[in-house]
């Protein structure tokens, strides 16, 4: 940002007067340039500003700490929204109206002090007109608590709703899925209704049929983290796995793969939470938007919580309408993009609608995607949450620790392969390519059936590989009888002895 000096220098001859008057420097007579080092020097003398400052309105005072609290460009118009207004005056106007003798709003009041300043700044790649203190300026006045009132911590439910790595466990049902039978899109990458469908079925939250319709976010969150991970690709139309990518993550460790998941989420361009908000529906338009940038600065204010205290929702919606309500809307301004309910026509436009649109973005946060990877517990109404052991460490880019244990999977007489909700993914994928799925609800079931050895045999996996896996992965509970009947088995005779179709 620019000096005092600089800054004072862009105002006209008249305005640099009016803060004269006010600081109680003598002006008359000298050149812009002189006027404002003039005053420049006046305001960076400690005593000086000390004196300007004791006779501050309160309300002045708060709106200035405010600049110097924040932790992002404040717009302008968010800043006198709250604290103007500030009249837009020509020459004739500014010599007759005189605003800084009789100023209207604290914004006036610090504006004609020459404590706060305007200027176009680039944020997102978007030039907006910001608020700011020139930095020597800022480095005499009296510091501020930087630390925010967060809310306040509430007791814990009696009961915890957590997901237990299903999303991670539904991203292999979707890319076995899409390496087993493929996968139908339409030109913009959308699974077409049937396909959907098909794969809906197998998600440990299965799609009813109104939502192949319309495939909640959870789904759509899967498609884009496959995308996104660099898993699977579009070929005309159809969905393709790309080989390398995938058989790198299956081998990665758990905790890898949930941090891989975690960063596709928050890093990503092109996952536009907002639009994804149930009872919110984003009309196309050129809008600028830009969801990793307005992820990263809602969740930097969750660096400082600790893992397993529970907080209200809604007391984290009031907190950040309090201290920064232009997360979503970085420019400050409410009008421009075209946001409206679902089945309405009208848009919702203004700072009035600030909880239909960025308080349910905020909820959505929480309940949706931070809950879905783990980062979160929720209580059984979905009204309180805790950050989670994993989410407490990914927020500090820490890595999770090994798992002490590698979570069996339990095969029993009937050929029925049973993965917990925490399997490996890994362990996941690989029960896929010889088996046929059967459910995934309360937990994954899949059956050793002819058509799954037959599929693994044309890939070239040899039923002695299948086996040496089920060993290790039900660590040593074979049943004698499966193993009994995958030795027997031969391609040619298309059976798994005592395996079902």
């Amino acid at each position: 940002m620019r000096s005092l000096k600089h800054s004072l220098a862009e105002y006209s001859p008249l305005i640099l007067e009016g803060i004269a008057q006010n600081l109680g420097v003598r002006v008359i007579g000298l050149s812009p340039e002189d006027a404002a080092a003039s005053i420049a020097g006046h305001l960076l003398d400690a005593q000086e500003l000390r004196r300007v400052l004791d006779a501050l309105s309160p309300q002045a005072l708060d709106a200035l700490a405010r600049v110097q609290r924040a932790a992002y460009p404040f717009p302008w118009a968010s800043f006198v929204r709250r604290f103007g207004p500030v009249r837009e005056l020509g020459p004739e106007a500014l010599r007759r109206e005189r605003p800084w003798r009789r100023p209207q709003s604290p914004a006036e009041e610090l504006l004609y002090h020459g404590l706060i300043f305007r200027a176009l700044r680039k944020v997102h790649g978007t030039l907006i007109e910001v608020v700011y203190i020139p930095p020597e300026l800022q480095l005499l006045l009296p510091p501020v608590d930087e630390t925010l009132p967060l809310p306040e911590p509430v007791s814990a439910p009696e009961s915890v709703r957590r997901t237990w790595n299903t999303f991670l466990n539904d991203l292999v049902v979707l890319i076995a899925h899409i390496f087993n039978e493929g996968l139908q899109v339409d030109w913009e990458g959308r699974p077409l209704r049937g396909a959907l469908a098909q794969v809906g079925q197998k998600f440990h939250v299965p799609l009813s049929p109104t939502e192949l319709l319309h495939p909640p976010p959870r789904v759509s969150l899967l498609f884009h983290h496959a995308r996104a991970l660099g898993h699977v690709h579009q070929e005309g139309g159809e969905l393709r796995i790309r080989a390398r990518s995938l058989n790198r993550w299956l081998k990665a460790s758990p905790a890898y793969q949930r941090l891989t998941l975690w960063r596709a989420w928050v890093e990503s361009p092109r996952w536009l939470d907002v639009c994804h908000v149930p009872s919110l529906e984003c009309v196309q338009g050129d809008w600028d938007r830009h969801p990793r940038g307005v992820r990263e600065r809602f969740l930097s204010y969750w660096r400082s919580l600790k893992p397993d205290v529970w907080y209200p929702i809604d007391a984290w919606v009031q907190f950040m309408r309090e201290w920064d309500p232009d997360f979503l809307r970085w420019h400050g301004h409410y009008d421009t993009w075209l946001i409206r309910r679902p089945g309405e026509e009208g848009m919702l436009r203004g700072e009035e609608h600030w909880d239909a649109v960025e308080g349910a973005l905020i909820r959505f946060y929480i309940t949706g995607p931070l809950f879905w990877l783990d980062a979160v517990y929720l209580s059984p109404d979905g009204t309180r949450f805790a950050l989670s052991e994993a989410g407490y460490r990914w927020l500090r880019r820490r890595s999770e620790p090994r798992p002490s244990g590698h979570p069996p999977l339990r095969v029993t007489e009937d050929f029925r392969v049973h993965l917990p909700l925490n399997a490996w993914a890994g362990d996941h994928f690989r029960v896929t390519r010889f088996t046929t799925w059967e459910r995934s609800t309360p937990h994954y079931v899949y059956r050793i059936s002819k058509e799954g050895l037959n599929r693994a045999h044309a890939q070239g996996i040899p039923v002695q590989k299948i086996l040496s896996f089920l060993q290790q992965a039900s660590h040593g509970h074979l049943p004698p009888s499966v193993e009994q009947a995958l030795r027997r088995w031969r391609p040619e005779e298309n059976r798994a002895g005592g395996t079902h179709s």
